[in-house]
């Protein structure tokens, strides 16, 4: 009983965009560099507030695709095993594991074999380097 009573002091609730995940503060630390790990730090900038009486943290951002970042969260050595294989999901969990900074998911993604999907829908945003430039072929007004 001690194990589960030691989980019940660390929770804690996400509040991304508006929908509610309860989670814990070790399973978001699981990727210290991670953009969720640094806004629970002790010294991080970010102020929590109560509700429910748990610590809640809000960020504005699509709340569709975070069950996927809890679960790699929660257990990253298995998440490959339930990745999606919808390529826009797969698009959207690389744009939120790049946002939320975890790199071993934006890795996991990679060694997929899936970062073509994403680099290829981001090209457009990319710009083009002088040698680009100047090996391009325009088109000749006539």
């Amino acid at each position: 009983m001690s194990l589960i009573a030691e989980i019940q002091k660390n929770r804690l609730l996400l509040n991304i965009g508006g929908k509610k995940f309860e989670t814990r503060a070790p399973t978001l630390k699981n990727e210290p560099d991670g953009l969720l790990a640094e806004m629970i730090s002790k010294d991080s900038a970010v102020a929590p507030y109560k509700t429910e009486g748990l610590t809640t943290y809000f960020l504005d951002r699509n709340p569709r695709f975070f069950d996927f970042v809890l679960d790699y969260l929660r257990d990253p050595l298995n998440f490959v095993k339930i990745l999606p294989s919808n390529k826009l999901v797969l698009r959207q969990l690389h744009v939120e594991a790049t946002y939320y900074r975890l790199t071993g998911l934006v890795e996991i993604l990679e060694q997929q074999g899936r970062s073509s999907i994403w680099e290829k829908c981001c090209l457009l945003y990319t710009s083009p380097s002088p040698r680009d430039l100047s090996t391009s072929r325009m088109p000749s007004s006539a």
